[in-house]
């Protein structure tokens, strides 16, 4: 998911030469999802938008075990 988003917010950057002010949030990302596949699952989780950023936290695991996890923050800039 985290990469996703990345992607996402570069194609738009890339799509709209008038800079980052004029994106909207990426709001679709709001909420928590998660997948699993057998054993492995995926868990990530955002805010809404509020002050120009947006707090996203996400863990990856198998079985009852967390094997990696991770915090991110979305923020308007004004680059």
């Amino acid at each position: 998911m985290a990469l996703f988003s990345i992607l996402w917010l570069a194609a738009q950057a890339v799509a709209s030469p008038g800079g980052s002010a004029t994106l909207p949030m990426p709001a679709f990302l709001i909420g928590c999802h998660e997948e699993r596949r057998a054993t492995r699952w995926t868990e990530e989780c955002w805010t809404g938008p509020r002050g120009g950023s947006m707090m996203g936290s996400g863990r990856s695991g198998t079985g009852s075990e967390v094997t990696s996890w991770e915090w991110v923050r979305i923020e308007r800039g004004d680059d």
